[in-house]
């Protein structure tokens, strides 16, 4: 529901699986290069355990770059953690069902 809703808005959406009971293979690096060349400028993160997950797959030098994007959790706890990690622009979308997720986007980005 989450991706064709988005995909209807005109956004570009791409599901990166990193979490299935086990965490799977990440390559942090080449998602990097990939989001940058692809102009990246929000991710959405749906758990304390995932962000912090996220955060370790991520190169040293790509840090600035990550941090530096709109980042929406679901909490104030994600968020806290999100703040202490160094991301700047967070933004606590107060849950992480997909209708909540759709809200957010709408109300924050699309027609801005």
């Amino acid at each position: 529901m989450l991706y064709k809703t988005l995909q209807q808005t005109g956004a570009d959406v791409v599901y990166v699986e990193s979490y299935q009971r086990q965490w799977l293979g990440f390559d942090g690096e080449s998602k990097v290069i990939q989001w940058q060349s692809e102009a990246v400028d929000t991710l959405i993160v749906t758990s304390f355990e995932q962000l912090k997950f996220f955060a370790q797959q991520i190169p040293t030098q790509s840090k600035n770059w990550l941090h530096s994007l709109q980042l929406m959790v679901p909490s104030e706890r994600v968020a806290k953690l999100a703040s202490q990690l160094g991301f700047t622009q967070v933004h606590n979308i107060k849950g992480a069902s997909n209708q909540t997720i759709i809200d957010s986007i709408q109300a924050n980005y699309i027609g801005k």
